[in-house]
């Protein structure tokens, strides 16, 4: 009779409980359970997770979060990856869209709008990332570091020479023009701005110009008139022009900082690093429409495996719900730069204190409202990478053609997906 009392109890706290209506409830006393957590936030990004992981372990003692940070986002994704083929993921894990889409044809994580409270976490995020996080209606993970682009500016520059944020392409392209100092012989001395040709850019713009990349089907769109126009709008003030300088990485910020470059694109958590080692005041503006008023959010979000004893999967949901409330995401925000994750944000007192010193930084979070997201098809890993080569031969050649490159780039694409529909 011990032997049956002792198997029904473990069977109960193994496999957890369902609802009549389908909803997952657990009922998991016991002692600390522990939440693995791999992650790949470095540094003071790393130490603020930390900070936030101790702040939910106060509130819910019994539970433990052991976090692990996999270094970069690619040995991240490599362990991940690599851990669902050997069977042995963590609780939780920061992923990208594209994985995730993996991962549930696969059945290895959770669908997370049928955990308890799930309706609130829907309605006080972001719309933008609800979608982004959601796939046949269905929610299947919760958005984390998030990111808008946005254009960094000397505060001090701008008000001395009586410049202002653009608001649309033409007066973009003028006031690079202005930024920008050249010698008697046409050689630039200082670019008007510094940039990356990424697809992040490149999406962001397309999408101001009002088209996209791929349609509702992960058809190729960028090739069209308004991809274009686009690609052709950029390499004029690369090569062109020569107000634009391209860069990758910290040196494109410390190009900027040193005064040699007098704007810079950039993704809004870059805020938090410059800050530190800025001698002016920065200022920033979200990208100035040419059609359409819109943002593309990038950045990563977290799942929840299965195959996990119902306390960890119980644990590890509260965190997650915990992490979306906006205390959270404020302390989250205000410490990396990164975009809250809720509207309800912009009600606390400290936070928009905290904004109001920043000119131009509110405005860029709030695009969130009108955003939209990148490509989530599992197929977008290998297609990124396409697109990403055949902008890349934009910058090296300045004879380019970018209606070639981008049709070229456009059948590549489409065979990746015609071969994995197969």
């Amino acid at each position: 009779m011990k032997k049956w009392v002792f198997y029904l109890l473990l069977v109960l706290i193994t496999i957890g409980c369902r609802r009549k209506d389908g909803k997952i409830e657990f009922s998991c006393p016991g002692k600390e359970k522990e939440i693995v957590f791999w992650h790949a936030m470095g540094g003071p990004l790393g130490e603020t997770l930390e900070s936030l992981v101790n702040d939910f372990t106060k509130q819910y003692p019994k539970y433990k979060i052991r976090l692990v940070n996999c270094g970069n986002y690619n040995a991240l994704s490599q362990k991940v990856m690599a851990s669902l083929a050997a069977k042995n993921t963590p609780t939780i894990a920061q992923v990208f869209p594209t994985q995730v889409a993996v991962m549930i044809k696969s059945d290895r994580i959770h669908r997370l709008d049928e955990m308890p409270n799930a309706n609130l976490v829907i309605k006080r995020t972001f719309p933008v990332l609800i979608r982004e996080n959601t796939w046949n209606d269905q929610l299947w993970s919760i958005p984390f570091n998030k990111s808008v682009q946005v254009v960094y500016y000397n505060v001090e520059e701008f008000k001395k020479n009586g410049l202002k944020p653009a608001t649309s392409w033409t007066e973009f392209d003028q006031l690079v023009d202005k930024l920008t100092r050249k010698d008697e012989n046409g050689k630039t001395l200082r670019y008007g701005l510094g940039m990356s040709l990424s697809t992040w850019t490149f999406q962001n713009f397309l999408s101001l110009a009002g088209g996209e990349l791929l349609d509702k089907d992960g058809n190729p769109q960028f090739h069209n008139e308004t991809g274009i126009k686009t690609l052709s709008f950029l390499l004029n003030l690369i090569h062109k022009k020569k107000t634009a300088k391209v860069l990758e990485g910290f040196e494109i910020q410390n190009e900027f900082l040193a005064g040699n470059i007098g704007m810079v694109l950039g993704s809004c958590a870059s805020y938090s690093f410059m800050k530190q080692i800025s001698r002016f005041k920065l200022g920033v503006f979200h990208l100035p429409a040419d059609k359409k008023a819109l943002t593309i959010v990038s950045g990563t979000n977290i799942v929840l495996f299965k195959g996990k004893p119902a306390d960890q999967t119980e644990g590890a949901w509260r965190f997650l719900e915990w992490l979306t409330e906006p205390k959270q995401s404020v302390k989250w925000s205000m410490a990396t730069s990164y975009a809250p994750l809720n509207p309800e944000c912009f009600q606390d007192k400290e936070y928009l204190e905290y904004l109001d010193k920043i000119p131009g930084l509110k405005d860029a979070y709030l695009t969130m409202q009108n955003g939209d997201m990148e490509p989530r098809f599992s197929f977008w890993v290998d297609g990124r990478k396409i697109l990403s080569d055949h902008l890349e031969k934009c910058l090296i050649k300045e004879d380019a053609d970018p209606k070639k490159e981008l049709t070229e780039a456009a059948q590549e694409i489409s065979a990746i997906k015609e071969r994995e529909s197969k």
